[in-house]
């Protein structure tokens, strides 16, 4: 059976930081991780835990679709904690005005969601908190910058039931060993990709016993071959190319080394490589990639079609 093989691995140590999309939402969508998040909650709100646990609801991602253009919209974690809705929106892209107006926009359609249907009496919606996590320089000093709906003449809160935060991940990665701060932890434990201190960090937040069931759910997604791809950026069309590999390189492998015994370890070599070329030409592997994995001239590789 041929064994995968993949043109980039993890380095020792290393692990896929949790501030990528699809590891973000793979895990904190989930809700077998929901303990993650109600300490997440307590820090961040601050909080008891005890106030939190068994009060918090995972929601579904999907928002209202008004048409097909909007189908593929998706937030990237609702909660429900006790009717207050709970909106965390992470972000690699660069700070523009495109970005923060589609958080606006996620925010006020959940926020609009919360009134029941028939229920005309707006002071009954609850609050909603949108935190946004930025794995960018978004703010000047602060670790987190709260906005409010203000009449700005007159310096003058509208609403507080309607809150956007701003969550500098860059900054508090830094400050994570220089203060005593939770908050800080956690944006270090989102962006680090060091797979100890991720684990020193998880026990630090979530207790030695969750510490250790949260490491196993990561290490398990940066062992997907599929994961490592993402973020090595690897396209499918590599990863397949990489199988192919493997598979003709073991059949060349097995053929060429018995050949080599008859005709000699030099004419072995060639035999191997011929027997690569013509497995991944059967395939039909692009003509570069097989002379760059072989070694072949384009000549030598055109007479085994």
């Amino acid at each position: 059976m041929a064994t995968y093989i993949r043109k980039a691995r993890l380095k020792n140590n290393e692990t896929i930081p949790l501030n990528m999309d699809f590891m973000f939402t793979t895990i904190f969508n989930k809700e077998k991780n929901i303990y993650v998040l109600e300490v997440f909650l307590s820090d961040y709100l601050e909080i008891p835990l005890s106030s939190v646990k068994g009060n918090l609801k995972i929601l579904k991602r999907k928002l209202l679709i008004n048409n097909k253009r909007e189908a593929s919209n998706e937030v990237d974690l609702v909660l429900n904690y006790n009717g207050k809705l709970i909106n965390i929106e992470l972000s690699n892209e660069r700070k523009s005005i495109g970005i923060i107006e589609r958080n606006i926009v996620f925010a006020c359609k959940i926020h609009g969601g919360e009134l029941e249907y028939g229920n005309n009496d707006y002071k009954d919606i609850d609050d909603t908190i949108q935190i946004n996590l930025n794995n960018f320089r978004c703010n000047k000093e602060k670790l987190v910058n709260k906005y409010y709906l203000a009449d700005i003449e007159n310096k003058k809160i509208l609403t507080t039931k309607f809150r956007i935060d701003m969550v500098d991940l860059v900054l508090g990665s830094k400050m994570c060993y220089n203060i005593n701060d939770k908050l800080s932890k956690w944006c270090r434990l989102l962006m680090t990709k060091k797979q100890d201190e991720l684990y020193n960090l998880s026990i630090y937040l979530l207790g030695s016993e969750r510490g250790e069931e949260f490491m196993s759910e990561v290490e398990m997604l940066c062992s997907d071959d599929e994961y490592i791809g993402l973020y090595t950026k690897l396209s499918k069309k590599e990863l397949e190319y990489n199988t192919y590999i493997a598979e003709a390189k073991e059949e060349g492998f097995n053929n060429g080394f018995n050949n080599g015994f008859s005709s000699g370890e030099k004419s072995g070599e060639r035999s191997k490589q011929l027997e690569i070329a013509k497995n991944l030409i059967s395939k039909n592997v692009d003509m570069d990639f097989i002379i760059d994995v072989t070694g072949l001239t384009k000549e030598q590789i055109s007479t085994l079609y």
